[in-house]
């Protein structure tokens, strides 16, 4: 065992070493420092398994010494040698792992101490451990849930809730919020002629196409089911969805596995000061994506709010 014995008060250290060759701990290795600054840089040049730490050390305020300590190496057990154990409960909260009276010292009591400090860190750090990852596990199974396993994008539940916060953001800064819709043409028909291997390698050429076309700050994509992918834009105008829609039809003809394959696109867009509404957004990209499909497809159509709002007041009259 590497003992670090922090200690100023030369009658206290031979006390410690005499108890100490006295104990079944009498072959550990022991460094003595007289002050905080010294331990630090011993840390610099040795690993040491335990630390004694006397409270009334010159170059610290009484329990001081622990915290700096930890700052430095927050896995390694510290006991505390005190004269007075009135302070050892601070000692203990601030976390060290037990404390001696000097003047109630004895070699069963101190290598008892010793060994119950190590022992009794090595747990908790293994609990830290453990909590660490079981929350870096929880944050993993956070992702896969709202991932698309095949093509990495946020899937349908990721999507529902950024558009979510997208629309609460829209009515708190009176911004807008478009919605592309796009589809990849007579998906159906090349998986039955090129199989389900070229089918999903058309999705995943899609999806990076929707990843490098949503470039800008407020614009990402998900894949919300089958050939059916959405983009959701933070945007001020049409214009925007327009521009985005240009970008992923270049950049996915470019990458596309098949020469025929092509995507329709329709999108709209609503303000945080008219018709902020998931539920319209929706069907309301639904339809444009409808009427590019309809049109041929390899395509964009795009509505603008009014748009929105007519189609709103035509549902309402059926």
């Amino acid at each position: 065992m590497r003992i670090l014995l922090i200690e100023d008060d030369r009658d206290d250290v031979d006390l410690l070493l005499e108890n100490l060759r006295r104990s079944g701990l009498r072959r550990a290795r022991v460094t003595e420092v007289a002050s905080l600054s010294a331990a630090l840089a011993a840390f610099a040049a040795t690993d040491f398994d335990l630390v004694l730490l006397a409270l009334s050390l010159v170059d610290t305020h009484g329990t001081d010494g622990v915290s700096k300590l930890l700052e430095v190496n927050p896995e390694l057990p510290i006991v505390v040698l005190t004269n007075d154990p009135s302070h050892a409960g601070e000692a203990l909260r601030l976390g060290a792992q037990d404390y001696l009276v000097k003047q109630e010292l004895t070699p069963p009591l101190l290598e008892r101490s010793l060994r119950y400090a190590r022992e009794r860190k090595r747990h908790e750090n293994e609990i830290i451990t453990l909590k660490r990852e079981l929350e870096q596990l929880s944050e993993r199974l956070a992702d896969l849930a709202m991932t698309d396993p095949l093509t990495g994008l946020g899937n349908r539940r990721a999507f529902e809730d950024t558009l979510d916060a997208e629309l609460r953001r829209a009515r708190r800064q009176a911004a807008a919020v478009g919605l592309l819709l796009v589809d990849v043409d007579v998906f159906k028909a090349i998986n039955d002629r090129y199989g389900h291997e070229l089918g999903d390698q058309v999705l995943v050429a899609a999806a990076r196409s929707f990843e490098a076309a949503a470039r800008r700050a407020g614009e990402r994509a998900f894949r919300i089911g089958g050939d059916e992918f959405a983009l959701v834009v933070a945007c001020e105008g049409g214009g925007d969805l327009a521009d985005v829609a240009a970008r992923i039809h270049e950049i996915f003809h470019q990458r596309r596995p098949l020469p025929a394959v092509t995507l329709s696109l329709g999108s709209a867009i609503v303000s945080g000061t008219g018709a902020a509404d998931r539920r319209l957004l929706i069907r309301c990209a639904d339809r444009a994506l409808y009427a590019a499909k309809e049109a041929g497809g390899d395509r964009h159509v795009g509505y603008r709010e009014a748009d929105c709002l007519a189609l709103e007041g035509d549902l309402g009259k059926v």
